[in-house]
């Protein structure tokens, strides 16, 4: 939480504000703020669809170090995060920068409280990433997500991936040739896209058709779901 001075010469207003007063500005942020969106600026081969993300806050965080570290202990406080924003909110605000020292980044994260995702029918029609999460769950296996949802198959789905235990899936998971995973749910048969970067280790992927093997789906542990492959 914000503490009641502040201490460094601020380059703007806001951390100069008493320490409640900016706990209530957060507070009002955190609060049924929607995300917002943005479409990704690469050029994609599939161009009719272009690439969005959800930025919850973006800006508002990345104003300076003092604000993204209390606003961190906010969102942690709660960690109940929507479906649609647990991509951005895992990399800000869970995951260490492969660039930032660890010393310089703190997690204030309570082992023994899950990562509650909150599905709503206002996500059934955006792309979800779950890259991130999955990452997460590998690397913390005692953090596990709990998935809320009142309605919808998107919870089925998510959990389901969130339990495979095929190591294969794992292994692929943790690895660099894996650049996202998205749910699309605004797609005809809601397709689990695999972003795959060129030229990874699998020799079916040079004929790229964007439909996998079945054995190689099976192998990675998704019958159950309509998958397709594509290159970054």
């Amino acid at each position: 939480m914000a503490d009641v001075t502040f201490t460094h010469g601020p380059s703007w207003g806001f951390p100069t504000l008493p320490g409640e007063i900016r706990n209530i500005i957060y507070g009002y942020l955190l609060r049924d703020a929607p995300a917002r969106i943005y479409i990704h600026s690469r050029t994609f081969r599939d161009d009719r669809h272009p690439r969005t993300k959800p930025i919850p806050y973006h800006g508002f965080v990345q104003s300076c170090r003092t604000v993204r570290y209390e606003l961190r202990c906010h969102w942690l406080a709660r960690l109940v995060v929507e479906l649609t924003d647990v991509d951005r909110f895992v990399r800000d605000f869970l995951i260490r920068p492969y660039n930032m020292p660890a010393t310089n980044f703190r997690v204030l994260w309570d082992p023994r409280r899950p990562l509650q995702v909150v599905i709503r029918k206002r996500s059934y029609y955006s792309d979800v990433h779950l890259l991130s999460l999955l990452r997460l769950r590998l690397q913390n296996p005692l953090r596990k997500p709990l998935i809320i949802s009142a309605t919808e198959p998107s919870q089925r789905q998510t959990s389901e991936l969130l339990q495979n235990e095929s190591a294969e899936w794992k292994r692929w998971i943790m690895s660099g040739a894996v650049c996202d995973i998205v749910l699309r749910n605004w797609k005809p048969g809601r397709p689990l896209e695999i972003v795959v970067k060129a030229g990874s280790e699998e020799t079916w992927m040079s004929s790229f058709n964007c439909r996998p093997p079945r054995t190689w789906v099976k192998k990675m542990g998704l019958e159950g779901f309509n998958v397709q492959v594509r290159e970054w």
